[in-house]
């Protein structure tokens, strides 16, 4: 299993946590990529699975920095791998149903 991200883009916080899971010997990440309407606007987010856990980013972003929104991602489970902080964001387990509403869409990236 691999990472897929945006090779073009710089991602810090994405690199970090590759590294870690190489470190720990544990899966790459995988992150994906959701989008909802709101109020005529398009807001998006990602969610990084690591381990079995889903963990989502901190906030919605507009659509030019989604970018933004998998390194947030990225972030929150670096902190969460590394011990120094508990996820703020909500954090689920392999099979447990994510909440998503019917005018959100996903992206596997």
């Amino acid at each position: 299993m691999s990472c897929v991200t945006h090779p073009f883009l710089s991602s810090p916080w994405r690199e970090r946590l590759i590294e870690k899971c190489q470190q720990l010997r544990i899966e790459p990440p995988v992150f994906q990529v959701m989008s909802e309407i709101r109020g005529g606007r398009t807001a998006w987010s990602s969610v990084v699975k690591v381990q079995g856990q889903y963990i989502s980013a901190r906030f919605w972003y507009d659509g030019k920095n989604v970018n933004n929104a998998m390194e947030d991602a990225a972030e929150v489970a670096f902190k969460h791998l590394s011990g120094t902080s508990q996820p703020a964001s909500p954090m689920y387990r392999l099979g447990d149903i994510i909440p998503i509403s019917e005018n959100m869409h996903q992206e596997n990236f």
